[in-house]
């Protein structure tokens, strides 16, 4: 075999394995898109249980309202079964809602004046929690 042929058997190399990862990221890709839609679909489906079941108990629900929450649980026990359990969160809560990302920090305690005439220093204000700007100061 000569150079020109090793060259050539080198990028079929190449473009075999650049093809294999282009499928690696397609599939990659689809799946995130699948778990998405799992996701939306749940969510509805929640939103919908939600919804049917404060119609049950603030007095305004009927026959219909308590076949639509069975249907609706089926629909989401069906779901956890392909898909896994459901991520249940408040509305609003992300990840990082579940603790404190900087631990609350106490002001430092004023020193005490070494000599009579030396002024106390005023205490220190503590810091506010989350949520501050520049325009607050």
């Amino acid at each position: 075999m000569g150079f020109f042929d090793k060259a050539i058997a080198q990028a079929q190399q190449l473009a075999e394995k650049a093809a294999e990862k282009t499928q690696e990221g397609v599939k990659a890709g689809q799946d995130k898109l699948e778990q998405a839609q799992a996701k939306r679909t749940a969510d509805a489906a929640l939103r919908d249980l939600g919804a049917a079941l404060y119609l049950e108990r603030t007095g305004r629900g009927s026959a219909e309202t308590a076949a639509a929450v069975a249907s609706i649980s089926a629909q989401l026990a069906q779901h956890e079964a392909e898909h896994g359990p459901i991520e249940l969160r408040p509305a609003g809560a992300s990840p990082a809602d579940e603790g404190p990302a900087v631990p609350p920090t106490t002001p430092p305690a004023p020193v005490a004046p070494t000599s009579p005439s030396e002024p106390v220093p005023p205490p220190v204000p503590p810091a506010p929690a989350a949520g501050f700007s520049l325009d607050d100061l």
